[in-house]
């Protein structure tokens, strides 16, 4: 629910020095946020989503706010990058800056905070590491508490890194669509991610088939592989994945028959296979 607040975030909060939780959501606000809020040591959770706010996260950011542990500011017009001091809050467990104006690169040592449980950077302009392109999630797989790992919408290349196989087996999110650079196959490892919910590589250059092991993933209830290269036929062990209530498969290469085990499916709510050479 919205409310009526707005104009700028009064610097006068930044006096309230035993402040642990300040939560600006769902407002009108506008301007900068005071940088004498992001001197609030005591803070654990900050959040300013939703609102109309710009500037950048100050560099210094995970320093000054050590005990910090959730930290949302989506849906704003933040820009500038993602200040690599986040690495200093050690408590961190949630990070979300989706939909906002970031650009630069992904901080490769994201995956030293040990108790990150969610990580929201898409909708963003964020890129690859000339030379390395998607490294840094190699460094994510530190993070064995990682539920939520969301990098779509973003200006990310590369080679679709094996490493994501060796992410938590807690990942119950993993989503990297619309990133046209992207490429390579899905590793066939995929199927090591027995926690995952929902799996979203869309709009991007994936080729190669879809790995049967991704059968293995029987709490699956989202499945989108849309807008890819992919080609080859559809698993017929898709039928395993009796949870699945969405599945799209649309504008991609895929031939052959559409497997009748997908009658097993009985939660499937919404099914996509437009646009392949299926018959």
């Amino acid at each position: 629910m919205e409310n009526n607040l707005q104009g700028s975030i009064p610097a006068e909060l930044g006096k309230l020095l035993n402040l642990e939780f300040l939560q600006l959501s769902q407002n009108n606000f506008s301007g900068e946020v005071p940088l004498s809020i992001y001197n609030l040591s005591s803070l654990y959770l900050l959040s300013f989503a939703k609102n109309q706010l710009h500037g950048r996260i100050p560099s210094d950011v995970g320093f000054t706010l050590p005990n910090l542990r959730y930290f949302y500011v989506p849906l704003n017009h933040f820009y500038g990058e993602i200040p690599a001091s986040f690495l200093n809050a050690t408590k961190l467990e949630m990070l979300e800056l989706g939909n906002n104006n970031f650009s630069g690169v992904v901080p490769s040592n994201l995956g030293s905070l040990r108790n990150l449980q969610m990580l929201y950077l898409m909708g963003n302009q964020l890129e690859s590491v000339e030379g390395e392109g998607l490294g840094f999630i190699t460094s994510l797989t530190n993070c064995t508490n990682l539920r939520r790992l969301r990098l779509d919408g973003n200006n990310f290349e590369g080679v679709l890194p094996l490493s994501i196989a060796n992410l938590s087996t807690k990942l119950e999110m993993f989503a990297i669509g619309a990133n046209l650079q992207i490429s390579g196959k899905i590793p066939k490892e995929i199927g090591n991610l027995v926690g995952l919910e929902y799996l979203v590589i869309t709009a991007s250059s994936i080729t190669g088939e879809i790995p049967s092991s991704i059968c293995k993933l029987e709490k699956l209830s989202d499945l989108e592989l849309q807008a890819n290269r992919i080609s080859g036929p559809i698993p017929s062990l898709l039928g395993n994945l009796t949870q699945l209530q969405y599945l799209n498969l649309e504008d991609n290469n895929l031939k052959g028959p559409i497997p009748p085990s997908l009658g097993n499916c009985t939660q499937l709510e919404h099914l996509y296979l437009d646009n392949n050479s299926l018959g």
